[in-house]
């Protein structure tokens, strides 16, 4: 039941800004994940997952009318979920819960080449 219950971010916020001007863009989003409970077989192993606010930028240009370019990363700041107790990671495998909103691998920096027609 605890999964159903408080396994989501008690909140969420997110804000976003996108900008464009000719062939440049650019957008930056900040999003806030509210606390989540990642419940363990028994209370004592239930972790409470603190909240986070991850940051995402990423920066444009359309090189010609039909080719874009885009280089950008999520979580720029590299955030992490809490991390597991010693007790529920006894073979360092699972350093961080599944419950966690925004995934377990923290920044992910990526280049994008777009054609449109």
């Amino acid at each position: 039941m605890l999964t159903f219950e408080q396994g989501t971010p008690s909140d969420k916020y997110a804000v976003s800004v996108d900008w464009s001007f000719g062939r440049f863009g650019a957008t930056a989003r900040a999003t806030r994940y509210g606390e989540v409970l990642s419940p363990g077989t028994t209370a004592a192993n239930d972790i409470v997952l603190e909240p986070r606010t991850l940051i995402d930028l990423e920066g444009r240009i359309d090189i010609t009318e039909r080719v874009a370019f885009a280089l950008g990363a999520d979580n720029v700041t590299d955030e992490y979920p809490t991390a597991n107790t010693p007790a529920l990671n006894s073979t360092s495998n699972t350093p961080y819960s599944n419950y966690s909103p925004f995934g377990r691998s923290g920044r992910f920096v990526y280049a994008r080449l777009s054609y449109s027609w």
